[in-house]
């Protein structure tokens, strides 16, 4: 077995979803050293092999997201936690700039602490809004009409 505190791991947050299940098998199928968190119980995720250390965590939670790298060498993160329906963020718009925004800001933090420097990031076309062909591409100007692509723009000009 690995020894988390000399092993170089990738961090997947939102190792749970879709993405995240995919993401997290995938890198394991290439012998990556990986470790999964969500904010999701363990046990209500299919799809992660038990060979996989997973961490339940709240990314808005600081002292949370401090001891998923206080306990391990982390050497980069791909980071796929998000709230994501457009409608639901709508409707509280407040929540979804905490888990989104303040929790990839709380994620950052912790990683420059540790000096952890690769950093993935998933965005999303809700960046761009409603596109005059509909369907965007990355030399569209962006101009969400959501507020959930407003967390994500937010976040990539926090990024940039």
């Amino acid at each position: 077995m690995l020894n988390r505190t000399t092993a170089k791991y990738w961090l997947v947050t939102g190792a749970g979803g879709y993405i995240g299940r995919h993401v997290v098998s995938d890198l394991e199928s290439e012998s990556i050293s990986i470790l999964a968190s969500d904010k999701i119980p363990e046990k209500f995720i299919r799809g992660i092999s038990e060979s996989v250390p997973f961490y339940q965590v709240d990314l808005t939670e600081q002292n949370e997201v401090e001891n998923i790298f206080k306990d391990n060498n982390i050497e980069g993160v791909i980071h796929l936690a998000a709230l994501k329906s457009v409608e639901n963020s709508e409707k509280d718009p407040m929540l979804y700039r905490n888990v989104n925004v303040i929790g990839t800001l709380n994620l950052l933090k912790t990683m420059q602490k540790y000096k952890v420097k690769k950093f993935i990031f998933t965005s999303s076309a809700a960046v761009y809004g409603e596109t005059k062909s509909g369907i965007a591409t990355e030399t569209d100007s962006c101009n969400p009409s959501s507020n959930y692509g407003r967390n994500k723009l937010e976040i990539e000009e926090i990024l940039y």
